[in-house]
């Protein structure tokens, strides 16, 4: 059992979000995993902006909520990509030397 001075630690296994990515550094994957990210970025981006438009261009307004909530989704997909990158990056280094 873990206690405050020495807690549990946390490893999660996120290769549901990067599945598009396979275990190798190439370039390919590195360009699929970020467009997808990126697709996904820029789709909530679109749904949000629909809110600040007017009612033609969207059927109701979201709730404070949902928006912040869809900004943070966006973030976190931003963050993602960085986190991929680097990943392909450090490989691509280590593999080089």
């Amino acid at each position: 059992m873990k206690n405050q001075t020495n807690p549990t630690t946390l490893k999660p296994d996120f290769k549901h979000r990067l599945s598009i990515l396979g275990d190798e550094a190439l370039p390919h994957y590195l360009a699929d995993a970020v467009n997808s990210a990126a697709d996904q970025a820029s789709s909530l981006i679109t749904m949000i902006q629909g809110q600040f438009l007017g009612p033609e261009y969207s059927d109701g307004k979201l709730s404070d909520e949902i928006i912040h909530n869809c900004l943070d989704s966006v973030y976190h997909l931003v963050l993602d990509m960085k986190a991929i990158v680097n990943a392909y990056n450090n490989a691509v280094r280590e593999d080089s030397k």
